[in-house]
This record gives C-alpha cells, structure tokens and sequence, in this order.
C-alpha cells in the first residue's frame, strides 16, 4: 500500500440494510454509491455479506474501534494502516 494522505470525506448517511435479520429491499447498491469515494469506513457491527461487497468495491470496513469517539478512531486506524 501506497502512503496517502488523510482525508476526512464527512459523515454519509444511508439507509439501514439490515434490521433484524433481514437485507433491505434496495440492496446495498445505494450504500456502496454513497460510499464511492472512500477507501474505508468505520463500522460498529457488519455482517459478512455487506462486508463482502464493501470489499468487493475496495472499500475496507474497519471494525477495530466500534463505539470509539470517532476521532480517537480515525487516527488511531490511519496510524495503523500507514505502519
């Protein structure tokens, strides 16, 4: 992996996909729209099908600091990923 710079791309709210159990009936295609541009969200739960096709995009989902305050997280993954 390349070093890159940190860039915050701001909060995207989506849709839920799952609730209780369930996919939605859109998919996951509007999240991985929404999600385009980024090269890796933090998330506090994921199931393995999302997961899937997050990474099928090139977009890693980081579970490392669920229920982390947001900053302490983003810096703690971005220190993680350039070592």
């Amino acid at each position: 992996m390349g070093r890159r710079a940190l860039e915050s791309l701001g909060h995207r709210r989506v849709d839920l996909y799952c609730e209780g159990g369930y996919a939605s009936e859109t998919g996951i295609e509007p999240i991985l729209k929404a999600l385009n541009d980024c090269s890796a969200v933090l998330v506090a739960k994921i199931g393995m099908c999302p997961k899937d096709s997050l990474a099928g995009a090139g977009i890693e989902a980081v579970e490392s600091y669920a229920f982390e305050f947001i900053e302490t997280s983003v810096i703690a993954y971005f220190k993680d990923y350039l070592e």
